[in-house]
């Protein structure tokens, strides 16, 4: 996301050479997780991206409010911040990246445990795109 004056807000979508040339600003990281998305949005290539992180999602917003950089996070945790004007999200000109999931349970509580999965599937998130 990031703001309505950002010089890349008028591009409906981010490409990889927009990210690399610009200021990213994202939570603070496990490694695993920064790997993770190193490899879906730049592959192989190796990238020195100029990242801002930071320990709290409203930094993140008032920051990329601010013109100071592209926030970097899930589109759920968007949804109670757009529609106002300050922001704009953006995806991927490659499309978004989505992560797996799973859920584990004993097998005591299998029926439970399916009806919970069952549920989260049908509830998540959406946001409109270029909002």
């Amino acid at each position: 996301m990031l703001s309505p004056v950002h010089p890349l807000a008028e591009r409906p979508t981010l490409t990889r050479s927009d990210l690399k040339n610009t200021r990213l600003l994202s939570s603070v990281s496990l490694p695993a997780e920064v790997q993770w998305f190193m490899k879906k949005v730049f592959g192989r290539e190796r990238v020195l991206l100029d990242m801002q992180r930071l320990p709290l999602t409203e930094a993140i917003l008032d920051m990329a409010r601010a013109g100071m950089g592209v926030g970097i996070m899930s589109e759920w945790m968007l949804s109670a911040h757009q529609g106002r004007g300050d922001l704009q999200v953006k995806r991927l000109s490659s499309g978004p990246l989505q992560r797996p999931w799973r859920l584990a349970w004993r097998k005591e509580v299998r029926g439970a445990a399916r009806r919970l999965q069952s549920a989260l599937q049908a509830s998540v998130p959406r946001t409109r795109h270029g909002a």
